[in-house]
Formats: C-alpha cells, sequence, structure tokens
C-alpha cells in the first residue's frame, strides 16, 4: 500500500486550513494540523526527558545557541 503526504505551509491567516480542508475532502482524505501532532508527541513523553525537552517549542524559541533548519 503505498500513500501521500501533502504538507501546506505558510504565513498566519494565509488559507493553510482552508486549502488543507479542500484537498482532504477531494482527496477523501484525512487531515491534520502540525500542532495536533506535536501536542499528541509531547503528551507521550515524561518530563525532564531529552525527548520532552525537544519538544519544548516555547523554551527553544527563545533559545540563540542552536539553529532553526
Amino acid at each position: 500500500m503505498s500513500g501521500r503526504l501533502i504538507l501546506v505551509g505558510g504565513c498566519a491567516g494565509s488559507g493553510k486550513t482552508t486549502l488543507a480542508r479542500a484537498l482532504a475532502a477531494d482527496l477523501d482524505a484525512g487531515w491534520l494540523q502540525v500542532d495536533t501532532i506535536w501536542m499528541a508527541l509531547r503528551a507521550a513523553v515524561a518530563p525532564g526527558s531529552r525527548r520532552f525537552e525537544l519538544l519544548d517549542m516555547p523554551t527553544r524559541i527563545g533559545r540563540t545557541d542552536e539553529s532553526d533548519e
């Protein structure tokens, strides 16, 4: 079985959700927001662990010692 993964990116308010919903309807597929995936991952790891730190976006955004690339 093969499938497709379509990622939609853009600035806030640019219509990403609207486009994703339309694509999902046209393709008879589901869709997820990245925030939903992030929250599920974060809920699955133990606070204080390295994995938790990697998913701690509010803290990581403010750091200047690592790249976001």
